[in-house]
C-alpha cells in the first residue's frame, strides 16, 4: 500500500438514486454526518452543515460491500 493511502484513505464516492427526482446523484462520504436506514424506503443521509437527501438504496454494510 502506498504512503498516500496509509496516511490519507481515499474518499469514497457513492452513486445512488434520489427518491424525490429519481435521478442518479453522487455522494461524497467525507461530508456525511450520519445516515439512517429505513427498511423498505431507503436511507436518509444528513451532511455536515445540515443538508439531507433521501435515497432509494438502503446503505447498509452489506450494500456497501456489494456496491463498492
Amino acid at each position: 500500500m502506498s504512503d498516500v493511502f496509509t496516511s490519507n484513505p481515499p474518499i469514497l464516492m457513492l452513486e445512488v438514486t434520489d427518491v424525490v427526482t429519481d435521478a442518479l446523484i453522487v455522494l461524497n462520504t467525507e461530508n456525511i454526518l450520519y445516515h439512517q436506514v429505513t427498511e423498505g424506503s431507503g436511507t436518509v443521509v444528513t451532511f455536515i452543515g445540515g443538508d439531507s437527501v433521501h435515497v432509494k438504496e438502503e446503505l447498509t454494510t452489506k450494500w456497501l460491500r456489494d456496491n463498492t
